[in-house]
């Protein structure tokens, strides 16, 4: 019923729904190029304060954990444009999705860049507030939403915290696979300022590393959607076991990265952790609506997040912990490369205990409503 209305409303699948998709875009590519372009202020708030690396790592470490938890921030901002664009598409929503989810990896290229072009002429501190300027036109474009078709939901809160989810063991499962890719955190935060001090190259060169990073994302992204569009990546096994490679692939590159000694052994590695973790973060959304239902992934996804976001806050601090102690400064990577390869055997471990559904079962989950819609098209917001 609900659909129906929908596909009616003249601004579905039309125009205006084009604009809010162009809207949506560049909030992403604002919002994702701020938040995981952050350790390129690592160094300078370092040798600011001059508190240590374990200490300054929770710096970064907390503003990448409240925007992961989503909902506070930037988070809310980017679960909010995946959402809205969700409610003006019914025929094209995948390709919306598609489209949306390009923005993160265009961020990721431009923001680092930016970010230290920013630091050398303002510091960084006049940078944060130029990057403030820069974060307030997502409220410009978030004003093409105001426009929309009006959803109505009736869920209450137990509805929308699905208890029964913690009577699954694939639930835990993949509560545990979020918690340790994490891992990929440590990549993130700490990628440029080991290029800068370890490698021997200059800060405007190190900044590279997570521009290489974002491009091959965007490739990445695009290679798994022209893929999962061929019959071969109809049965699920097949996306399994692609999953699971580019899982540990992208654990092999973060460990591999901190091998690198000269540039473009640090534009290679991170461009290939960038381009695994597009393919992995494209297949993950449609492996777990198969294994728990698209009716119960929006809230599996959420809990996944929100394990996500209190392992983002641990795992940096604790990689430079580690480093400190062992005098090693590539622990990070190793630890980082270990958790994210932990994770992927989580994942092969899912598959392993999941039993396919009876054919009524998987007719009854393809009922979805526009509320489950939404949250399924920001499935891939990572």
């Amino acid at each position: 019923m609900g659909q129906n209305t929908r596909k009616r409303h003249p601004d579905v699948d039309t125009g205006w729904a084009w604009a809010s998709l162009l809207s949506a875009f560049m909030v992403q590519v604002i919002m994702i190029g701020l938040i995981l372009s952050m350790g390129v202020f690592y160094s300078d708030i370092l040798t600011q304060f001059n508190k240590g690396p374990v200490l300054t790592g929770w710096v970064i470490a907390v503003n990448g954990a409240m925007n992961t938890l989503v909902g506070i921030g930037s988070g809310l901002g980017m679960a909010a444009s995946f959402g809205v664009v969700a409610v003006y598409f019914d025929r094209h929503q995948r390709l919306a999705s598609s489209v949306l989810t390009l923005g993160i990896g265009l961020g990721l290229l431009i923001f680092p860049v930016l970010n230290r072009i920013l630091i050398e002429h303002y510091t960084w501190r006049g940078a944060s507030l130029v990057l403030s300027a820069i974060s307030l036109h997502s409220i410009a474009f978030s004003c093409v939403f105001v426009h929309q078709p009006r959803l109505k939901t009736s869920k209450s809160l137990a509805d929308n915290a699905d208890f029964s989810l913690f009577r699954k063991i694939s639930f835990y499962i993949i509560v545990l696979h979020f918690f340790l890719l994490a891992g990929y955190s440590l990549f993130i935060q700490l990628a440029v300022r080991y290029a800068s001090q370890n490698v021997g190259i200059t800060a405007h060169q190190a900044v590279l590393a997570l521009s290489s990073h974002g491009f091959f994302n965007i490739c990445g992204r695009l290679m798994a959607i022209a893929f999962t569009s061929t019959r071969m990546a109809a049965p699920l096994g097949v996306r399994f076991w692609a999953f699971h490679v580019a899982t540990l692939a992208t654990a092999a590159g973060i460990i591999m990265y901190a091998w690198s000694s000269t540039l473009m052994a640090v534009l290679a590695w991170s461009g290939a952790v960038g381009f695994f973790v597009g393919v992995r973060w494209s297949f993950l959304p449609g492996i777990q609506m198969e294994i728990l239902s698209p009716r119960r992934f929006a809230t599996s996804f959420s809990y996944g997040l929100c394990a996500m976001g209190i392992a983002t806050l641990i795992f940096p601090p604790l990689g430079e912990w580690i480093a400190v102690v062992a005098s090693t400064p590539e622990a990070p990577f190793y630890l980082g490369g270990v958790c994210v390869a932990l994770a992927g055997g989580a994942m092969i471990l899912l598959q392993g205990v999941f039993k396919p559904k009876s054919p009524d079962n998987k007719a009854m989950d393809h009922m979805e409503s526009v509320e489950e819609k939404m949250l399924r098209t920001g499935s891939v917001l990572l």
